[in-house]
């Protein structure tokens, strides 16, 4: 469903790429927007000189995993008082199957497993998909959350009734993703908190990637999808007409900052031979900001 990224480009001044889903919504099908932190750096000039092999400047501090959980089985447990499934995953680990938690309201729902953020739909969970079931495995890049680029490092995943949260330390920050959906409207909003965890100050490029479907499957529908953008709103909007119950609902992805790039374009995003863990507009600066019908859709605003 959503894509969050952060790499470092080189070894001297960092820059890093953060990538976090955020707000899904139909009638607004809204997906709100992660945070993408490129950590990049300056080039050596002399291009005889190896490639320098991006690291931190410095160590992170581990997470501190939670140790009182009821029904401890290794992975996971619940919290005291019952309210949350707690699962903690050291680097490396992984959950015999997908633990997922079901986010939803009477019109509008998505799921999320100990992976991260899985398909979203409106109304109709079968007949009205708004993005796909993803749990891909996808440079130095990498996500808040396990997938499709988690870092090597401890996670944390609360599933509570209404909303889950990933919690992570690495790269000199601590990044916590909450995703929830509003009480009595079809959006699903992903909220993304940095904390800086050294002393020098970050600078912060916040991106979100994701793929329409509007309808059953994206194969199906992928050629009747009409993307538009909505600058006043910094809104990306989508459509798809031959959908012949839900035609007429318009889809949408929404930041609370101005992009200063946008693109619906999957081939430009990924690259010809990219994956989403190494996309190749993650290796260069810029954006062709193409919104338009007939290409391969998907929806990727970028903001600082």
């Amino acid at each position: 469903d959503t894509v969050p990224f952060l790499t470092p480009r080189s070894a001297h001044d960092t820059v890093g790429y953060v990538y976090a889903p955020t707000t899904d919504a139909q009638t607004g099908a809204i997906h709100q927007t992660a945070a993408h932190r490129p950590l990049h750096t300056h080039r050596p000039t002399d291009r005889t000189q190896p490639p320098i092999t991006p690291r931190d400047p410095e160590p992170t501090p581990p997470l501190q995993l939670p140790g009182d959980l009821l029904m401890e089985n290794g992975l996971g447990g619940f919290s005291r008082d019952g309210r949350e499934y707690v699962i903690h995953l050291r680097p490396g680990q992984h959950t015999p199957h997908p633990w997922v938690n079901v986010i939803a309201n009477p019109q509008f729902g998505f799921l999320v497993s100990e992976a991260g953020s899985g398909c979203t739909w409106a109304e109709n969970s079968g007949e009205n998909r708004l993005t796909p079931w993803r749990n891909d495995e996808t440079g130095l890049v990498w996500s808040p959350t396990p997938m499709p680029a988690g870092a090597e490092t401890a996670h944390v995943i609360r599933h509570g009734a209404g909303y889950s949260v990933f919690e992570s330390q690495s790269h000199g920050l601590n990044q916590n993703l909450r995703l929830f959906a509003a009480p009595a409207a079809p959006v699903k909003i992903a909220h993304l908190r940095l904390q800086n965890l050294w002393e020098r100050p970050r600078r912060i490029t916040v991106t979100y990637y994701a793929e329409w479907v509007l309808g059953t499957t994206r194969d199906t529908h992928q050629a009747h999808i009409i993307p538009e953008f909505d600058p006043d709103k910094h809104a990306l909007l989508a459509t798809n007409r031959f959908n012949s119950e839900f035609g007429e609902h318009v889809a949408f992805l929404a930041a609370n900052k101005k992009p200063h790039g946008v693109t619906t374009d999957r081939t430009e995003f990924l690259g010809r031979m990219g994956s989403l863990r190494t996309p190749a507009v993650l290796g260069r600066i810029g954006l062709a900001s193409a919104v338009n019908a007939g290409l391969d859709p998907c929806r990727h605003p970028t903001a600082r």
